[in-house]
Order: C-alpha cells, then sequence, then structure tokens
C-alpha cells in the first residue's frame, strides 16, 4: 500500500472517529482502548478520545458492566466469531442505563494474529422501550366504521356512512363535496389543523394530484370524536375512474391512530431530552444550532456556554444524589432565565444556550451575568458551594457545530481562569 494511500485511510478514519454518532472503539489484544470515536468517549465521560486511550473498560465502567465487556471480548478471541447487533446496556452520562446494538470484530495483521477487537455500537433505547410500551399497553388501532365517498368530477357525495356523521349531516346527498369538507373542518378539526385539513381536501388539489398519478394517500389530523375528546385521526384515501359513472370516484375511511401517534411523540421528545434535567440533549441542540448555521445569512446568533464551578467538589463531599439535585435546580433557573431560548445539558455539569436572532448583545451579556448571580449556591452555614462561568460566543451563517461550541467552551475556560463565578466573550486576540 502506498503511503499516499495510508495517509488517506488514516485521516479518513480520524474523520469518522470526530464525527460519527455511533460508538466507535478499537482495543488491542490487551483489551486496553487504543482509539475511540468522540461520542464513546462522552459515554463515558471524557471530553475526547485522548482521555480513553490507555485505559481498560474496569477504568471507564461499573464494575460489573466492566466485567460482561471484558467476558465478552475474551469469548470473541476464543471463537474467533464476530458478534453481531448484540443488545446490551450501556450507561448515559448519569449513570442510568440505556442500550446499544454492538457488533465487534477482529482484527488481524498479515500473518492472521489476532491484534485487537474493533466495536460499533448504536444507541437503540428508544426501539426497546417502543417495545415494552407497546407490549404493556397492548397498543392496537381500531378502524372505525365511518366512510366517506364522493363523485370529485360532479362535486357530489355519493356516501357518508357511520355514527360519527349522523349529527353533523342529514341530507348528504344533497350536500356538495367541497360542501361537506367544510363541515367536516369546522365541526370537527381542531382549529389547529382547519387550513390544512381544507388544503388537503381542496377539489382542484385532489383531482390534480390523480392527474399526477397519486391514487392513494392519507392525511392525519387532529379530530373530535364522538366522546368530545379530540383524537389523531388518519383519514385513508383512494380515488379511482368508475367505469359504471366514467367519472373519479374518492372513497375515505377513517383509522383511529391516536395511541400510536402519542405513544411516538412521548419517544420523540424522550429521545431529544435529557432525563435528568428535562433539558435538550447534545444532540438535540447541536440539530438546532446547525439550522441557524446553515439558514438566514443575515441573522447574528449566540451560544452561552454555562460549567458549574467546583461541582466535583459536591459529588465528592454531599455524594450524587445531592449533585442531582443541583443539576435539576440549575436547569430549571435557566429555562426561568430563558424563556424564549433553546437551552440543553451537554454532559455533566454543562449547559448551554442557544440565543437566535441576536439585535442587543447588551442584554444578552445581562441575562448571563444574571445566571451568574441565580446559579450561586450555598450551604446551610452561608459557604458558597456552587457558581459558575459563562461563556459567549456570536455566530452567523456558515461554520460547523464543534467550532461554535469550542469558541464558547474556550471562553467559559477564560471565565475560570479569570476567578471564576462570571462572564468571559470569545475573542480570540485575548484568547490566544
Amino acid at each position: 500500500m502506498s503511503l499516499q494511500k495510508t495517509e488517506f485511510l488514516i485521516k479518513s478514519l480520524e474523520t469518522l472517529f470526530k464525527t460519527s454518532e455511533d460508538l466507535l472503539f478499537i482495543k488491542d489484544a490487551n483489551l486496553t482502548y487504543i482509539n475511540c470515536s468522540l461520542s464513546f468517549a462522552m459515554l463515558v465521560n471524557k471530553k475526547s478520545a485522548e482521555e480513553v486511550i490507555g485505559r481498560t473498560d474496569f477504568d471507564l465502567f461499573d464494575h460489573e458492566l466492566a466485567k460482561r465487556y471484558i467476558e465478552d471480548d475474551k469469548s470473541l478471541m476464543e471463537s474467533e466469531v464476530s458478534i453481531v447487533n448484540n443488545i446490551e446496556p450501556i450507561p448515559d452520562e448519569n449513570g442510568r442505563k440505556k442500550y446499544s446494538s454492538t457488533s465487534k470484530h477482529l482484527i488481524r495483521d498479515d500473518d492472521n494474529s489476532v491484534i485487537g477487537i474493533l466495536g460499533i455500537a448504536r444507541d437503540v433505547t428508544a426501539q426497546i422501550e417502543l417495545e415494552e410500551e407497546k407490549e404493556k399497553s397492548e397498543l392496537s388501532t381500531t378502524m372505525f366504521k365511518d366512510i366517506l365517498e364522493a363523485d370529485l368530477m360532479k362535486n357530489q357525495m355519493i356516501r357518508a356512512e357511520g355514527d360519527l356523521w349522523k349529527n353533523l349531516i342529514k341530507n348528504y346527498e344533497r350536500v356538495d363535496f367541497s360542501k361537506m369538507v367544510s363541515l367536516i373542518s369546522t365541526g370537527y378539526i381542531h382549529e389547529d389543523y382547519v387550513e390544512e385539513f381544507n388544503l388537503f381536501y381542496d377539489l382542484n388539489h385532489l383531482i390534480d394530484n390523480y392527474n399526477r398519478g397519486i391514487k392513494e394517500f392519507s392525511h392525519i389530523t387532529f379530530m373530535r370524536t364522538d366522546n368530545k375528546d379530540y383524537r389523531w385521526i388518519e383519514f385513508k384515501s383512494k380515488m379511482y375512474m368508475s367505469k359504471v359513472t366514467n367519472s373519479l370516484r374518492l372513497v375515505s375511511f377513517l383509522q383511529d391512530s391516536d395511541e400510536e401517534i402519542k405513544l411516538k411523540q412521548r419517544l420523540t421528545a424522550k429521545a431529544q431530552h435529557d432525563d435528568l434535567t428535562d433539558l435538550l440533549n447534545r444532540q438535540s441542540m447541536k440539530d438546532k444550532i446547525n439550522e441557524c448555521l446553515l439558514d438566514n445569512p443575515n441573522q447574528s446568533n449566540a451560544l452561552l456556554f454555562i460549567d458549574l464551578d467546583f461541582f466535583k467538589n459536591i459529588n465528592d463531599t454531599y455524594g450524587h444524589l445531592f449533585g442531582d439535585e443541583i443539576l435539576i435546580s440549575a436547569a430549571q433557573k435557566l429555562k426561568e432565565s430563558f424563556p424564549n431560548e433553546l437551552v440543553g445539558r451537554i454532559g455533566g455539569d454543562e449547559f448551554i444556550v442557544l440565543v437566535e436572532d441576536v439585535t442587543d448583545i447588551e442584554k444578552v451579556k445581562q441575562q448571563a451575568e444574571n445566571i451568574v448571580s441565580l446559579l450561586k449556591i450555598h450551604s446551610d452555614n452561608g459557604d458558597i458551594l456552587v457558581t459558575c462561568s459563562v461563556g459567549i460566543t456570536l455566530f452567523t451563517y456558515g461554520g460547523d457545530f464543534d467550532q461554535v461550541l469550542d469558541q464558547a467552551d474556550k471562553a467559559m475556560y477564560h471565565a475560570k481562569q479569570k476567578g471564576r463565578n462570571q462572564v468571559s466573550f470569545y475573542l480570540e486576540d485575548s484568547l490566544r
């Protein structure tokens, strides 16, 4: 292999390990870590791969988890059969168990001797919980008896069957299809979804879709049912050309999808939030900041990086449960101080706040200084237990998340170097 190609492969591997959301790691034959992805390092509460290299599982995980991982690795090396998509527990940043789908493969040298293990893991907690919740609730979707049928070319109702319609309209034959859509939207559809429903079932829109080859489709809306409660209802529809009347027909039947949709909403929200504080997690904040970097080129934004001072002393002195209470309290104060901004916890005692469309940087600075004051926590005898340091960076269109986060992080460390319990802006010249 040429030197140029080797260098290219090394750079490619470095990029993969830096950017992949999957948990990637490499161990040598002695089961010592020699490299890992940034996401894996963060899983074990390290800020970089360099802090993981040279350690073993017993250095990074609790004893029982480490023992399980080591036994799996030894079994792999003895059997020489790859482990593929094995579901196993992993800790999150709060020490609570989540689940990953893990695959492990042997690495061999030119003599076919085993020199290490490549591991690839992916967080599948949401999928596991979805299956568990389905089993617990015996989730099922119920098909309504309610059916609508219309002649679109004549704009005429043909059929409206089911209890849902009986109090809405008595003589549906005398009502045209467009009027029926209007009656449904004003009498049953939640006000937030009326416009969308009317546009979707607009007569000209439906005919145009049929001419473009769209003959089957569905529309989900929030709709009042017999018991006056609003539920998520799916209108499943099909359009066809009637051979008898030589006209375009529409048939729609309704399916109650409320339980399934609400379950997905809960799991989606859970996947986007930090379990302990209910703030947005690192990935969610990354997605939001990337949106700012890709949209609105004339808009200025600010990122605040908040780190609690002396927090390790809290855990060491008072225990992790008390430490969790401090983190929850800090999160609540951040949400109260930034009611219109996105607030996230990105790990340990580190928080970030995204302030979009900044027109007054002094206002942002004042909010940051208020946080410094609010997050000052005293013990019963008046001693200061925890303060916070805040770094602020401004950013606009372009760049990337890692760059913006690194600037805010450097500003925060500059605040710590100046004595903690204060705010610092990212200014390249002053941070060199």
